[in-house]
């Protein structure tokens, strides 16, 4: 497991930059006037194609600035820009100049090559920063944008004392798995990766153990299998009566280190072959617990409120349609069908089979 088991396992020492980083922030801080809250994010040697030769320096990636330095014989080259000025970016090679950043901005283009290491990598951290930068300009404001900027500005304690890469790029590098999660399961952009581990999920309409990926979050556990598109689970923690170590799984002489996993609704998941199951129960059932006391804290509030609830019937109510009945029909059975196979909801099994029911059509009732 990525971060559940290790953070069990031991309490990992304080995160503190390289000595490499420290020098190259004071670097960039003596050449650039640059705010003490623009964090330095990560550094590379690489050369700044001014002419048909590349000068040799440094590029300094900061949370709202990339800067270039260089000083060769005693001639300085300088250039900043704001991310927020960034118009587009690009990789590309050539025999004369082979892997190329280049950062175009309205008025102007500036290309980066003969990076000594991690072309791929400084790519892909400016990409991450100009996205940030464009969340910031479109609205400051934003939810996700304050999370993913809280989440860029702090260290956290997985970082490795041996990674010459500072705690920023960890955390650059924590969001956009984030992201990828957050699309994945289309969850609510306040969702944050928790942890994941690798597992079996049995799938009881074909009687099958699934291997793939759990991940967990602070509302949701969710499962998607290794190949894509056979079966995937979204399962909200508020539905969820308990969380065990099971000994019991369905055809238990095939799996090990099974947990179970009981919805409110008496539908159940399975999970097999976990490594440190006693951590997951123990990390779901807190997370269980803790959305169980929000929802009485929100209830006792709601009382307090001075407010009268007024409920109103569903849409397809009050704007009937003009459908074929013997079709609806039809699909209403074959969709009570898949129910009855797959269950019901936010939590039931999503497949294939339900992309071609939904392709066929959703019924009105």
């Amino acid at each position: 497991m990525e971060s559940l088991v290790a953070e069990a396992e031991a309490a990992p020492a304080p995160t503190r930059n390289s000595v490499q980083h420290r020098t190259a922030d004071q670097e960039l801080r003596r050449h650039f006037d640059i705010p003490a809250g623009d964090k330095l994010v990560h550094h590379y040697a690489c050369g700044w194609w001014k002419g048909r030769v590349p000068t040799q320096g440094f590029i300094y990636l900061t949370v709202n600035h990339v800067a270039f330095h260089a000083l060769i014989l005693g001639k300085e080259s300088k250039l900043l820009l704001r991310w927020t000025d960034v118009t587009d970016i690009s990789k590309t090679s050539n025999y004369l100049m082979p892997d190329t950043i280049t950062i175009r901005t309205r008025d102007a283009e500036f290309a980066f090559g003969n990076f000594l290491k991690g072309t791929n990598e400084a790519f892909k951290d400016i990409q991450q920063l100009t996205n940030l930068a464009m969340k910031s300009l479109m609205n400051p404001d934003d939810p996700s944008y304050k999370r993913d900027l809280e989440l860029f500005l702090t260290t956290r304690h997985s970082a490795s004392k041996k990674s010459s890469s500072s705690a920023l790029k960890r955390e650059l590098d924590a969001i956009k798995t984030t992201e990828r999660f957050q699309m994945l399961f289309q969850l609510p952009d306040s969702e944050k990766l928790d942890g994941r581990v690798e597992c079996y999920l049995w799938t009881p309409f074909n009687e099958k153990y699934r291997n793939g990926t759990l991940y967990i979050s602070q509302n949701f556990a969710c499962f998607s299998s290794h190949d894509p598109g056979k079966v995937s689970v979204v399962i909200p923690f508020k539905d969820v009566s308990y969380v065990i170590k099971t000994d019991k799984p369905p055809r238990n002489n095939q799996v090990i280190d099974a947990i179970h996993v009981a919805m409110k609704d008496r539908a159940a998941f399975v999970f097999a072959n976990i490594q440190g199951p006693d951590v997951v129960v123990k990390k779901m059932s807190g997370m269980i617990n803790a959305i169980e006391i929000n929802k009485e804290e929100e209830e006792e509030e709601d009382k307090s409120d001075d407010f009268e609830t007024v409920i109103v019937g569903p849409l397809m109510s009050l704007f009937k349609e003009d459908v074929d009945l013997s079709q609806e029909a039809t699909k209403e059975i074959v969709w009570e069908k898949h129910f009855g196979s797959f269950g019901r909801g936010v939590s039931m099994f999503r497949t294939i089979e339900a992309t071609r029911l939904i392709i066929k059509g959703i019924p009105n009732r």
